[in-house]
């Protein structure tokens, strides 16, 4: 009897690190290039892209259309994943790749119409944003066909990366509407009300304009957070009583 789970139990590792193996191998070919020169078409002239320890990507070339496709080859090859979800939370089209569990998020989203939006916005930009969007899009959909596999998440959801387009890319921006904003517009009212009621200092104190998380542009004035409401405010707003 010992023999035998001794077997089934050798058999079993087996097969984990078979799979572990598999998966492995899955997941490092669908890495992004780190080293090495590609050859894709597309660009005019010779680009570089470096990174620094940190990952973060330098990129230099003679024209503008070439960094566009080369942003978006390096968007494809390191975070399409991320920029599908992005694109089918705007247009409501989770549910193509989790299924039935995604139909309530498509459909409150689907409201907003964002992917026939998207199409109008692009069709109404200037030429030259349009060809620079085009590169962009083009290195998006030629650094994803270059990867060794496809990106992991597919393999886990026995799905298909779908190609970039160009509403695709408005559609990542209008996806932050759902992260910057309430639908039901209940955070708005909310501050509404307390710009309305509350005495000039309480406002301030709990809805600060800017926190010390946030960088200062065009040599702003460094934060400075704001003061406790004084007794007499708070005593106004019925916070608290004479006793």
């Amino acid at each position: 009897m010992k023999k035998w789970i001794g077997r089934i139990a050798a058999g079993l590792c087996v097969i984990v690190l078979l799979i572990c193996g598999v998966v492995f191998i899955g997941f490092r070919d669908s890495l992004p290039d780190r080293e090495g020169s590609v050859e894709v078409s597309g660009i005019k002239e010779q680009v570089s892209l470096e990174r620094d320890r940190q990952g973060n990507a330098t990129i230099t070339a003679e024209n503008r259309y070439d960094v566009a496709f080369v942003t978006g080859y390096l968007h494809g090859q390191e975070r399409f994943f991320q920029m599908d979800l992005s694109r089918r939370l705007a247009a409501g089209e989770l549910s193509e790749l989790f299924g039935s569990v995604a139909l309530d998020s498509d459909r409150e989203k689907r409201i907003h119409r964002f992917r026939s939006r998207a199409t109008q916005a692009y069709q109404q930009l200037p030429q030259g944003q349009r060809a620079l969007l085009d590169q962009y899009v083009a290195g998006v959909n030629s650094g994803v066909r270059t990867l060794g596999k496809k990106p992991f998440e597919y393999w886990l959801l026995s799905a298909e990366p779908q190609e970039w387009n160009v509403e695709d890319t408005f559609l990542v921006l209008y996806s932050m509407y759902f992260t910057l904003q309430d639908s039901q517009g209940e955070f708005e009212w909310q501050n509404h009300l307390f710009n309305k009621y509350l005495p000039p200092g309480f406002e301030e104190f709990l809805l600060p304009n800017k926190t010390e998380w946030d960088g200062a542009l065009q040599n702003e004035a460094p934060y400075v957070p704001a003061k406790i409401p004084s007794a007499s405010i708070l005593k106004r707003t019925g916070e608290i009583s004479d006793n």
